[in-house]
């Protein structure tokens, strides 16, 4: 009878060994990066913002849904992007076996006005989806200043001449602080273009 008891034993052991251990899986650390390389910008200019995915091991997967106000701001460009403007919205999906994955998207304030951008519904995935943080950045957007080329006070369609005469190389460089509409620092076509939108009533 000891004999059975030590082999019932030594059965319960020997089974003990050959059950494997199970590790629980620890949830993965993910970052979610948002900046702009702006936040104050006036009628016309524009914002690139750099939205930066991480994580703890490299990911096949990265996607995340950026929700603005179409009212303020316009989709121009992003690669990997699917805009959907009537909802105030842009899609971003990309593949690669990376640690992390950055992508860009510029923006057009189209009308004055503060307003905040946000990433959200943020994953990474590899065999499965995980979830990262959201992230958000507020931007303000100021109404459109200058015009006024002719130095008359008055912003009209005289001006509008004058710029479109600066353009053609017909006269003299006019002044930069009424010329350059959207302020990026040089005189051109985009501040013709905001020129002529402003007197058409469009901003």
């Amino acid at each position: 009878m000891k004999a059975v008891k030590r082999w019932i034993a030594l059965l319960m052991v020997l089974s003990l060994l050959c059950v494997p251990f199970v590790v629980e899986a620890q949830e993965p650390t993910l970052q979610t990066t948002l900046s702009a390389d702006k936040q104050e910008l006036s009628v016309g200019s524009t914002v690139r913002l750099s939205v930066t995915l991480s994580g703890d091991r490299p990911y096949q997967a990265f996607g995340f849904t950026v929700i603005y106000d179409a009212d303020v701001l316009t989709f121009v460009s992003g690669a990997d992007c699917q805009a959907q403007p009537e909802r105030g919205m842009v899609l971003y999906a990309s593949v690669g076996n990376e640690l992390s994955k950055t992508a860009e998207l510029t923006f057009m304030a189209r009308s004055a006005g503060d307003t905040v951008i946000k990433v959200e519904q943020v994953c990474l995935a590899d065999h499965d989806i995980y979830e990262a943080p959201s992230a958000s950045v507020s931007i303000s957007v100021q109404p459109l200043a200058g015009g006024d080329v002719n130095g008359d006070e008055f912003f009209d369609t005289a001006d509008l001449v004058l710029m479109k005469k600066n353009l053609a190389g017909l006269i003299n460089a006019l002044p930069v602080d009424q010329a350059d509409l959207n302020k990026d620092g040089t005189v051109d076509t985009a501040d013709l273009v905001l020129m002529k939108k402003c007197l058409a009533g469009l901003l």
